[in-house]
């Protein structure tokens, strides 16, 4: 993601509540800049050509990982979103999204799975 600088001025910068910090992996300052721009009528554009290496180690990549990283996005999108649901309704979801995750993992698929342990951890912590 690329911000003009006159963005910043405009809206000011990143909000220092959100984002990570020291060993916090904080999220959603990227997406909370983006929408208070978009409210000032600032557009934004999609760039498909832009190329983007982000390097993730694997230690990060493992099944616990990923669904406390899915904790740590839920609440902060719960957060500035103000919704939650209620916990009965994320049970189950959590309870769904980890069996499948369990199904495509014994299936060999392992992006697939920890795409499910993701949203297990975005269930759980959007309650």
């Amino acid at each position: 993601m690329a911000v003009r600088a006159s963005t910043f001025e405009t809206v000011g910068g990143y909000d220092i509540g959100l984002g990570p910090r020291g060993s916090d992996r904080g999220v959603g300052d990227d997406t909370e800049l983006v929408r208070r721009a978009q409210a000032k009528g600032i557009p934004g554009y999609w760039v498909p050509e832009a190329v983007v290496d982000h390097f993730v180690p694997a230690k990060r990549m493992t099944p616990g990982a990923v669904f406390r990283y899915g904790l740590i996005k839920g609440a902060q999108q719960a957060r500035m979103s103000g919704q939650t649901s209620g916990v009965g309704s994320a049970a189950a979801r959590v309870a769904s999204q980890l069996a499948r995750g369990l199904a495509q993992r014994l299936a060999g698929r392992r992006g697939n799975a920890l795409v499910c342990f993701l949203n297990a951890g975005l269930a759980w912590s959007g309650r």
